[in-house]
């Protein structure tokens, strides 16, 4: 099965992400990004899957990826969100070029070559350090994960993936999708066209659309329109613009077409959403 390519947004003022991910189930949903990932089970049990090794995975455990290493959690689905975990996903260049190549990171540098088969990392105190990266502020999470790395290099691992396990020739495409996902995180806000979008994958329109939605899952224009309603959702709770100057800013120019994609995709209305938000107790509970 071909892995479908992850894009990933680390967020407002964040160098990479870190997410809390709480669900009824995993599906099957064999994938890969050019990020590292470190994940982190709270809960929840089924079979993990990493290049070919599949195997059970249990609350505890620590699991470290190398980029472009396909892989998946699956768990069946429940009536409560019993599926629980802590993920972050990292570049090689989210601390500026070559921050993992300095000497004092050697031990570091060495840990994500081990991780190109992924590496599996015993319950312990290291995995409380992982949950609580999570609660900490942006500007502290840059150290908190290079003393992680830093730990994990001198811990105990056993790789997944089997020794002779070859990541699947498609290196090109992971760089043409990060390519392109670079380019729209840099200029979703303004006008795009799709043909600006095919000539950044140095493809043609028609060509480049059926590549996006083999490789991500989704169409093009969908994933412009998650950008967009996620820019207009942080200024709908962080300012007081009236809603129509939130579309505006977030590169919509039709009201009634922002409202009806907002409505579908956060299944309120901009109006409801900011109310939500602003009502005390509705985050806790979320």
């Amino acid at each position: 099965m071909r892995p479908m390519v992850e894009l990933i947004k680390p967020g407002v003022d964040c160098s990479f992400a870190v997410r809390r991910f709480e669900e009824t189930g995993w599906p099957m949903r064999w994938h890969a990004h050019p990020e590292h990932e470190l994940t982190l089970i709270v809960g929840g049990d089924g079979r993990r899957f990493v290049g070919d090794s599949i195997e059970p995975f249990a609350p505890g455990e620590l699991v470290l990826l190398a980029s472009n290493l396909p892989h998946c959690w699956q768990a069946p689905r429940k009536r409560k969100k019993w599926c629980q975990s802590v993920v972050a996903q990292f570049r090689d260049d989210c601390f500026g070029a070559g921050y993992f190549d300095l000497p004092e990171h050697k031990p570091i540098r060495r840990l994500l070559a081990r991780a190109e088969r992924g590496l599996l990392f015993p319950a312990g105190e290291v995995t409380s350090a992982m949950a609580n990266m999570e609660h900490l502020p942006p500007q502290r999470r840059p150290a908190a994960l290079t003393d992680l790395l830093l730990t994990l290099a001198a811990e105990s691992s056993r790789p997944l993936a089997s020794d002779g396990y070859t990541q699947p020739s498609r290196q090109r495409d992971v760089l043409r999708i990060d390519r392109v996902s670079r380019w729209l995180t840099a200029h979703y806000l303004e006008p795009i066209s799709l043909n600006e979008a095919a000539n950044v994958a140095h493809l043609n329109p028609a060509s480049f659309c059926r590549f996006f939605r083999r490789h991500t899952g989704r169409g093009f224009l969908a994933y412009l329109h998650e950008l967009r309603i996620g820019h207009a959702c942080r200024l709908l709770m962080e300012t007081e613009q009236p809603v129509i100057d939130a579309a505006m800013a977030s590169g919509f120019h039709n009201l009634a077409h922002f409202n009806r994609l907002f409505r579908r995709l956060r299944g309120m209305t901009p109006r409801a959403f900011r109310r939500w938000h602003r009502t005390p107790g509705n985050l806790a509970r979320s």
